[in-house]
């Protein structure tokens, strides 16, 4: 009972203990001299000293768990340096193993990004020669025209820490047909940027397209973009704008409905021939 009486009588601030966050760092769950009861860790003051001390222990975490990231950072590039410098020794050799060693260098990205620092105000001419680069490899399967957004990602994923805005990336894109690389930088007349790749050919492209809209017509329905990005491996905006090409080109007429819009193979100018043909044979 006299227990009881001296626990509700004790004032709180003073009885009861202060939840501790679990933190990894053993610091911050350690007892110490100073967690024992005493005037200087009672009151606002030793509350306030309480946080002090964890947050000085959770700012150690911190310092350490970067240094360990920077030590992480810096032997990736060692790893992927000696990566490269085999996949250079087995030279032009073919198989499946030589092709799973260039997809983890790919994946792996670039070992040294060049930087503002080092390349001085050769930076953009630099970086659309690295863009060339990272974006090569990714031509089979990504297709042969890559949109700016797109290439924005994919270059700043295989660059890791060393980010570039999307103004650096516009400016060496525009530099890069200059450059004599195997990339241009090519516009839409919708206004769409895009990255080129020389083997493109549009004629190719309108050949596809046009073939997959007469396959659909014979199973009676359209062609849309999404169909095209599914086939071509690219992105909607992309297959929207070669639809537009081939529409251009003679070769699909649209059909904008409820349904949305639609592409069908262009029976106009049959139908004209047929017609003037008829007006020939007729007296």
């Amino acid at each position: 009972l006299v227990l009881i009486l001296t626990l509700a009588l004790t004032p709180p601030l003073t009885r009861t203990p202060t939840l501790k966050p679990k933190v990894a760092d053993a610091s911050l769950t350690k007892p110490s001299a100073d967690d024992a009861f005493s005037t200087t860790s009672a009151g606002i003051k030793g509350i306030i000293r309480q946080q002090e001390r964890l947050r000085n222990a959770e700012k150690r975490v911190v310092n350490a768990a970067f240094s360990d990231l920077d030590s992480l950072i810096a032997k990736a590039k060692d790893v992927v340096q000696v990566i490269e410098r085999f996949s250079q020794e087995k030279g032009a050799a073919a198989g499946a193993d030589h092709e799973k060693l260039s997809a983890i260098v790919q994946s792996l990205g670039v070992s040294s990004p060049v930087t503002r620092e080092l390349a001085g105000g050769a930076f953009h001419a630099e970086l659309a020669r690295e863009m060339a680069d990272v974006l090569g490899p990714l031509v089979e399967r990504l297709g042969s025209v890559l949109t700016l957004p797109d290439v924005y990602c994919l270059v700043n994923r295989a660059r890791g820490t060393e980010l570039c805005s999307p103004e650096d990336i516009l400016k060496a894109a525009k530099l890069m047909g200059g450059l004599g690389l195997e990339f241009a930088l090519r516009e839409f007349d919708s206004g769409l940027l895009a990255l080129q790749h020389t083997s493109h050919r549009d004629e190719q492209l309108r050949d596809r397209v046009t073939v997959m809209a007469e396959e659909l017509h014979a199973l009676g329905q359209g062609l849309r973009a999404m169909v095209v990005a599914r086939e071509l491996r690219c992105s909607v905006t992309l297959a929207a704008q070669y639809l537009e090409l081939a529409e251009q080109a003679g070769r699909l007429a649209r059909d904008e409905g409820p349904e949305g819009l639609q592409f069908y193979p262009n029976l106009f100018p049959a139908f004209v021939a047929a017609r003037e043909l008829d007006d020939e044979i007729q007296p």
